[in-house]
């Protein structure tokens, strides 16, 4: 972390501390937004992290950004600013003025079966499955198919029917059955989008946030093991819970090289490559440190009055979101064997053969 992004991180945190977000364990359900926290993000521009003035820097603000999620959900802050952070992204992409209320967005993990009903001009009803927080949403961005591209919908609140539903987290994942004519009344960008970028930009930002849920895992499993007093010693003493340890602080240094990487590839040709090891190694690093930090702190982790359950089941649940390990996996084996065998070391380890397509 350079000294840029630790005044960052400085101000979020300072901002996070007078609104109370400690990260302890609270009765506040998880489905219910924080409305003083969530404007005080919004006016300090959190949720416009993402967007440059024109000839700014993409990959400073992308490093800006992925430090404002880490901070967050360290804290487990219970927001949207993900999400929101992608919405402002998308309107910058396309040319629109930035998002004042909260927008939610939906992107299919697996592009290759959307539904056709979300063609622009179509009469059947499109399902928008799963949307982050879609009962506070005043509209959606989604991505439509006009003919054979992809372009920015933006359907707003009134235009469909809802299915209130959370993840493992008890985080609002919403389904939206729109309107039969909700995309005729949407706003539809004039400029196309590739939704494998897209995809790729909302994995980096999840990976991000599974990155600083980890690290607070890890920094919990350590408190405990250093004050839980057993057979008249601290745990951390016993070379067994040493192990696990070692193990659950390597996987997160791992996951957050793999985000660090992918934030220095932003605006290349490997920039969806690099995003996708990212979210995969983190997904990965995901059940690995939950499993070891559940293991040091035994069964009180569990308790909905421990704090540890609020970072172990977000990252159980985000793991799965905007595709899984399998999902990255699959596309970067792929791109692997489409560069060939004499390529392939050079496609990993200097990124300079990519074929997937360059992020905006």
């Amino acid at each position: 972390m350079n000294a840029t992004d630790e005044l960052v991180a400085q101000n979020v945190r300072r901002l996070l501390d007078r609104h109370g977000a400690d990260g302890s364990a609270h009765a506040t359900p998880a489905d219910t937004m924080p409305v003083e926290l969530w404007r005080a993000l919004t006016d300090a521009g959190l949720s416009q992290a993402l967007v440059t003035d024109v000839g700014g820097d993409a990959r400073d603000a992308l490093r800006s950004g992925v430090t404002i999620l880490q901070e967050c959900a360290y804290r487990t802050v219970q927001v949207p600013l993900a999400e929101a952070m992608l919405v402002n992204w998308l309107a910058a992409s396309v040319g629109w003025d930035p998002e004042t209320g909260f927008v939610s967005v939906a992107i299919a993990a697996d592009l290759s079966r959307q539904e056709r009903s979300a063609d622009r001009g179509s009469t059947a009803p499109a399902m928008l499955a799963r949307i982050p927080w879609g009962r506070a949403a005043g509209a959606v961005y989604a991505l439509a198919l006009d003919a054979d591209s992809y372009r920015v919908a933006r359907v707003e609140a009134g235009h469909w029917t809802m299915r209130c539903g959370i993840n493992l987290a008890g985080e609002p994942r919403d389904t939206l059955e729109l309107d039969a004519g909700a995309f005729d009344t949407a706003r539809i960008s004039t400029a196309q989008v590739d939704p494998l970028c897209v995809l790729a930009m909302a994995a980096l930002l999840r990976a991000a946030q599974m990155v600083g849920a980890m690290e607070r895992t890890l920094d919990l499993a350590l408190d405990h093991a250093r004050t839980r007093v057993q057979f008249g010693r601290p745990i951390s003493g016993f070379q067994a819970v040493q192990q696990m340890l070692a193990q659950h602080a390597s996987h997160v240094a791992a996951a957050a090289a793999a985000v660090d990487l992918a934030v220095d590839a932003w605006g290349s040709n490997d920039a969806i490559l690099c995003a996708g090891i990212a979210k995969s190694r983190a997904g990965e690093a995901a059940g690995l440190a939950a499993e070891c930090a559940h293991q040091v702190i035994a069964a009180m982790g569990y308790a909905m009055e421990h704090p540890l359950q609020l970072a172990t089941r977000r990252l159980w649940s985000w793991r799965d979101e905007y595709g899984n390990e399998a999902f990255w996996n699959e596309r970067t084996g792929a791109d692997v064997l489409a560069a060939g065998a004499e390529n392939a070391w050079a496609l990993l380890a200097d990124r300079t053969t990519s074929s997937f397509p360059q992020m905006p």
